[in-house]
């Protein structure tokens, strides 16, 4: 019964600890893959405007190009100094410096998001690995102590049963047993009777020898 006790307990504390391990292996998972998808996402957004600054100072610095060979044209030619000014500002070029600082920024915000991505795959990966291995030992373990518990029952239901008949053979055989000295008290007091002759002694004698060995056996069966 202690043993049932015991296996029983400890059955129902790594059930908990399991359930407890799920619940934690679930919400692991979904931070991860929300982490993942923002990640995503970021990285995406990134890329765009790394796209859309590159192209803005591309077009911008081909402008300046376009402008500085027309104002090289106008100068070539034999009334450039007559002529207006064309309106182009070279500001309007935009400050090539700054694209470079800019995207560079941005290809960093971009490393770290891809470096994000694949840590947390890297992470949910080894928390998966670690939830299965803890999984398949705890179930095993759990089916082994209810392998058990259903063995210990088995075998107690089979010694109640046990007892029960001994019990009930043994009231049996104590019932047989004072039949017997019932009848052993009335033979001896037959056998002191002084108005009995002899052949009645005789048959009395046999009678008590008779009861004898059947008490004595009743007697050993219950030592047995």
């Amino acid at each position: 019964m202690d043993n049932i006790d015991k296996l029983t307990t400890e059955r129902e504390e790594l059930e908990a600890a399991l359930q407890k391990a799920t619940d934690i292996r679930g919400a692991e998972k979904k931070e991860n893959a929300n982490t993942i998808t923002d990640a995503t996402d970021g990285q995406k957004a990134v890329e765009d405007a790394i796209a859309i600054i590159s192209q803005f100072y591309g077009t911008a610095a081909n402008k300046v190009k376009s402008q500085k060979d027309f104002e090289q044209f106008l100068q070539q030619g034999p009334v450039a100094d007559n002529l207006p000014d064309a309106g182009f500002d070279e500001e309007y070029g935009a400050n090539q410096d700054d694209s470079v600082g800019v995207v560079g920024m941005l290809e960093v915000i971009q490393s770290d998001f891809v470096r994000t991505i694949d840590t947390t795959k890297a992470t949910e990966k080894q928390q998966a690995g670690d939830f299965l291995e803890f999984s398949t030992v705890t179930e095993s373990s759990i089916a082994e102590k209810k392998s058990s518990i259903s063995q210990y029952d088995g075998e107690l239901v089979e010694q109640k049963n046990e007892i029960a008949d001994n019990n009930e053979n043994l009231s049996a055989s104590l019932t047989a047993l004072d039949h017997a000295v019932t009848e052993l008290v009335e033979l001896h007091a037959a056998c002191v009777d002084t108005g009995m002759s002899y052949e009645e002694r005789v048959a009395r004698r046999e009678d008590e020898i008779s009861a004898l060995k059947d008490a004595f056996g009743i007697l050993d069966n219950y030592k047995l």
